[in-house]
């Protein structure tokens, strides 16, 4: 049996656990309120194409209810 075939299978693991575990991590401050994103690619898939401003303006009105700035 080759170390190769041991080292690389533990590294591959281990950068794994990485990525889950940051993924997972629990931020400082609170985000402001939006729609959610998907792991890794975020929002990038919800961004529209055309006519941005419908979109915005709805997102505005599901989740500008919240204050954005907070001074707790």
């Amino acid at each position: 049996m080759s170390y190769a075939s041991v080292f690389i299978p533990l590294l591959l693991a281990a950068l794994l656990s990485l990525l889950i575990k940051q993924a997972t991590k629990k931020r400082g401050f609170p985000l402001p309120p939006g729609p959610k994103g998907l792991p890794f690619v975020g929002n990038a898939l919800q961004m529209p194409r055309e006519r941005e401003y419908r979109t915005f303006t709805e997102w505005g009105k599901q989740y500008g209810k919240l204050p954005v700035i907070t001074c707790d």
